[in-house]
């Protein structure tokens, strides 16, 4: 079990693995680059700020260990591209709520 939470989070670490592909793949240059990250900054601001940011994360990490548990290793694309949205998905309703 400890196992399998190390490995999710550092899956969740992969997110930033993740933008840089996509900037290297599709040479998005260094403003998607930048795009990526702040999803990801202002993302993990939001978890640490906000009670409703672990509302919304919490069912995902459930579905992460779903994942990593049916599929092991092979799902961790999967799981960095869902977190990456959950945190562009947070930074999103963190500006609705800020206004």
């Amino acid at each position: 079990m400890l196992s399998a939470i190390f490995t999710v989070l550092g899956i969740i670490l992969l997110a930033y693995i993740l933008v840089l592909l996509i900037v290297f793949a599709f040479n998005v240059g260094i403003s998607g680059f930048f795009l990526g990250s702040s999803f990801i900054i202002r993302g993990f601001d939001a978890l640490l700020r906000n009670w409703w940011a672990w509302l919304v994360q919490i069912p995902f990490v459930m579905i992460y260990f779903v994942l990593y548990n049916s599929e092991g290793i092979r799902s961790a694309p999967y799981i960095a591209l869902m977190q990456l949205s959950i945190f562009a998905l947070i930074t999103a309703l963190q500006k609705i709520t800020s206004r």
